[in-house]
């Protein structure tokens, strides 16, 4: 409630008040009420007549000027301006923590890392078998035209074949691309070196010197 609307309801109330006092003469037939008295009187003065009863008190009155000027809708017209707005208070607690939500989608793959430093070098292995007696051996044989040979030969006795192979000691021609290496491998128990030797020139006949490397366990 603003300064000019309490004023404006204080001066109403007097006014209010000050309407609702009779006007009353002088003299016992003035007022047909009974004389009370208030004490004894003088020989010189009688007493007085009792006054009229006074007014509404001022909180009435405001609140009858109040109902009144919101029933005729003229109660906003006496609002004064909006005050400024007040300063923000201080920050409540911290709320608790929430639940945690879902995992989210997976990321795109990152790039390649560098190459890392070499590690450190392992322990080194168990001794391997000896080997000695190292010795070659080969044997010549014939490839006729258009035909397929399937020799083999044979380490000394004790030792066993950990190489081998062939190779053309005369040629017909100097096309080697027209013989066929089909097998060139150890025995089934090592003993020997077989290789399966195709000529597929039909004209021209070759040799063929098999050869093994041998060696024996120590």
């Amino acid at each position: 409630m603003t300064k000019k609307l309490l004023a404006a309801l204080s001066l109403a109330a007097a006014c209010v008040s000050l309407s609702s006092v009779p006007a009353f003469a002088d003299g016992p037939s003035a007022d047909p009420r009974p004389v009370v008295n208030h004490g004894t009187p003088s020989a010189h003065f009688q007493a007085g007549h009792q006054g009229p009863r006074g007014g509404e008190g001022c909180v009435a009155c405001v609140e009858k000027a109040l109902k009144e000027l919101k029933a005729k809708g003229k109660l906003d017209a006496l609002k004064g301006p909006a005050g400024p707005a007040g300063v923000d208070g201080a920050a409540g607690p911290a709320g608790p923590a929430g639940a945690d939500g879902p995992a989210g989608a997976a990321g795109p793959a990152g790039p390649a890392g560098g190459v890392g430093p070499a590690g450190p070098a392992g322990p080194a292995g168990a001794p391997g078998l000896a080997a000695s007696g190292y010795e070659i051996v080969n044997k010549e044989v014939a490839l006729p035209a258009g035909a397929d040979i399937d020799n083999s030969v044979a380490c000394p006795a004790g030792k066993k074949a950990v190489g081998g192979g062939y190779d053309i000691v005369t040629a017909g021609g100097s096309d080697t691309t027209k013989y066929l290496t089909r097998v060139s491998m150890p025995t089934s128990g090592g003993a020997a070196w077989r290789v399966y030797v195709k000529n597929a020139d039909t004209v021209d006949a070759t040799a063929l010197r098999i050869f093994a490397v041998c060696m024996s366990n120590a």
